[in-house]
């Protein structure tokens, strides 16, 4: 049997929060890692965001996304989007 901890809101204790490069790159509702002190749910979020920023910076190096890339913003006057490359 479970119980509801304060009211069906969860009191949490928070934890390690998210490196800032995860955190300008996941869009989260939550950065920390948590628990509550009642019912003992636990929530990852920090090491979540992290492992999926992880994996668009990959994806982003495996297609070539360079840093000049970045600062211009995506296609931004590097080449024509309507020329064929």
């Amino acid at each position: 049997m479970k119980f509801k901890c304060l009211i069906g809101r969860h009191e949490w204790v928070v934890g390690r929060a998210a490196q800032e490069q995860a955190r300008q790159l996941v869009t989260k509702k939550n950065y920390h890692n948590r628990a509550c002190k009642h019912c003992g749910k636990e929530e990852w979020n920090a090491d979540e965001a992290e492992a999926e920023a992880d994996k668009v910076m990959l994806l982003k190096d495996r297609l070539g996304y360079t840093r000049k890339q970045a600062e211009l913003g995506a296609g931004g006057a590097l080449c024509d989007p309507h020329e064929f490359p």
